[in-house]
């Protein structure tokens, strides 16, 4: 859900400052520290979005996108699920903000076509370069290798007023 602006410089080329909330997820495979148990750590995090797309017209009416993002999390929940030898461990808690890096960047590329009545619609993939978490921790399961980038595939349907 959010807010587009565009702004033409050209019948054929625009800039589209957007405010957008995202939610988003991932999971992440864990590995003990001691002993033989593994797990997995799902999350589900809250942003806060602004992208700032170049979108070109190559035929009126549709529009090639892409540009940066910056995102702003506003939290994370996750749930995890381990096992230790014979015993099941599972739960959901909020991360500690001093987990999170409360910054994203990503670069976005997409296609949006104008419809009928101010309609459109469109397909957006964001590809993020910066990690969600600093680190993942579950009791004595741990992910050393820390890889909580964002990847986000949208499809979308607006009004342009």
């Amino acid at each position: 859900a959010g807010f587009v602006a565009e702004f033409h410089a050209t019948d054929n080329l625009s800039v589209a400052p957007e405010l957008l909330y995202s939610f988003q997820g991932g999971k992440v495979n864990l590995k003990s520290n001691v002993g033989d148990s593994d797990g997995n750590l799902t999350f589900k995090a809250h942003y806060v979005n602004i992208p700032i797309m170049v979108k070109f017209y190559p035929i009126s009416r549709v529009s090639l996108e892409m540009g940066p993002q910056i995102g702003f999390n506003m939290g994370i929940k996750e749930a995890y699920e381990y096992v230790v030898g014979s015993l099941n461990f599972d739960g959901e808690s909020d991360v500690n903000k001093d987990a999170l890096n409360v910054f994203d960047f990503g670069l976005g590329f997409g296609a949006n076509v104008r419809l009928i009545a101010g309609l459109n619609a469109g397909i957006r993939y964001v590809h993020g370069f910066t990690n969600a978490m600093k680190d993942i921790n579950v009791g004595n399961l741990v992910n050393e290798e820390v890889n909580s980038k964002n990847r986000t595939f949208q499809i979308y349907l607006g009004y342009m007023f």
